[in-house]
């Protein structure tokens, strides 16, 4: 007696659910529990005929898919299945409980130069950034910190699997000759509209126009008369321009949703990936993500993409409207763009005719902060 493998259930994409289930009858298939539906027919098959199915499915080039099995074989299916996910999950919580308690990054915050580069080579030389984090002699490392010229506190302790060092630099620190008198140059192209210096000498008048990189202000005094050596210290203003280009054709590519969708998550523990989801099966998509973090113990984080289907087809452009649709949003994201500071003085478009196209130019001009203190390192010198 053949035993059965029990069934599985099988969903068709049609409008005829007559002609499908006569196909069916004419080869042979038994159909169980059919359900007519509004686009789609809903039944069961045995496994044992699953492959002639599928075959006179695609043949007939129809839309099919599947879902669940019954039966004995399912019901053994289901049951490893169940147990091989309590071991997964088991093995993840051991790694991630593992990873948690060996593995940490080091930042050191509040501190920057030299004394960043002696914090760092004290945490290179007393910590290792793979150990048990109960093996860390925070109160020697803290100790050792402090006992460095230029530092006044230091408050280390671990946060998930961060083990930050927060510094305190003492008030009496050396005074930084070079940092201080360093030159303050323009950081762009512009014409001066104002200029409030505090010290130092200004190379620039109200109106003079200088590119990104002319000295605004020195330490030293460029004429015959003697003057001492000062520190850099002022700011300077200038108006600038912002410019946004556009191409309009005669057609352009509309796309939009089928209405399919399609999921998937990706799971980290810190920053290493110890799950990589589906790949997307549509060849064209738009892609919206969210991130879920797991606070606690165990750093771990849920990356779930949704993918929507999209198609796409070719339309005629109205020209005109076009152009001042493309300049409606030219001027939001110009003035999105505007951070505190700035502020906006003028704006103007040029529209020229190409060949079966147009270019629309738009110009925005701006009055902000332009000065930036330049320190000459081996880097940049």
């Amino acid at each position: 007696m053949k035993i059965s493998r029990g069934k599985i259930e099988l969903r068709i994409s049609s409008l005829n659910h007559g002609k499908i289930i006569e196909k069916f009858k004419k080869e042979g298939i038994t159909l169980y529990n059919c359900k007519r539906e509004y686009k789609r027919l809903s039944c069961r098959i045995s496994l044992e005929e699953k492959n002639r199915v599928i075959a006179l499915l695609e043949k007939n080039n129809l839309d099919f898919s599947f879902g669940k099995t019954y039966g004995l074989l399912s019901i053994v299916q289901y049951f490893f299945s169940r147990i091989g996910l309590w071991v997964g999950i088991l093995l993840l919580v051991t790694i991630c409980v593992l990873y948690s308690t060996t593995y940490f990054k080091i930042e050191i915050i509040g501190v920057e130069g030299d004394l960043y580069s002696k914090l760092g080579k004290v945490v290179k030389e007393d910590v290792k950034s793979i150990a048990f984090k109960n093996q860390v002699n925070l109160e020697e490392l803290t100790t050792k910190m402090e006992s460095i010229e230029g530092i006044s506190k230091v408050t280390a302790y671990f946060l998930g699997s961060k083990l930050l060092i927060d510094c305190l630099p003492s008030l009496d620190y050396p005074y930084d000759v070079e940092k201080n008198r360093a030159p303050i140059i323009s950081n762009y192209d512009c014409i001066i509209s104002k200029i409030s210096l505090e010290s130092g000498y200004c190379l620039v008048n109200v109106g003079d126009t200088v590119k990104k990189g002319d000295v605004l202000i020195s330490s030293t005094f460029s004429g015959e008369e003697e003057k001492p050596i000062e520190d850099t210290i002022g700011k300077v203003y200038g108006r600038c321009w912002l410019t946004k280009k556009y191409l309009i054709y005669p057609q352009e590519v509309v796309t939009q949703r089928t209405g399919r969708v399609f999921r998937s998550r990706s799971w980290y523990i810190g920053d290493t990936l110890v799950f990589s989801g589906v790949k997307c099966r549509f060849s064209t998509f738009e892609k919206e993500s969210k991130r879920y973090s797991i606070q606690g113990v165990l750093p771990i984080t849920i990356i779930e993409n949704t993918y929507y289907e999209i198609s796409s087809y070719t339309k005629s452009v109205d020209m005109d409207s076009k152009e001042e649709a493309v300049v409606n949003i030219a001027l939001m994201e110009f003035q999105n763009s505007f951070g505190e500071g700035i502020t906006p003085v003028r704006w103007w478009k040029i529209s020229k005719p190409l060949d079966k196209i147009r270019e629309i130019s738009i110009y925005y001009e701006i009055e902000r902060e332009v000065s930036l203190k330049e320190l000459l390192t081996e880097k940049n010198a």
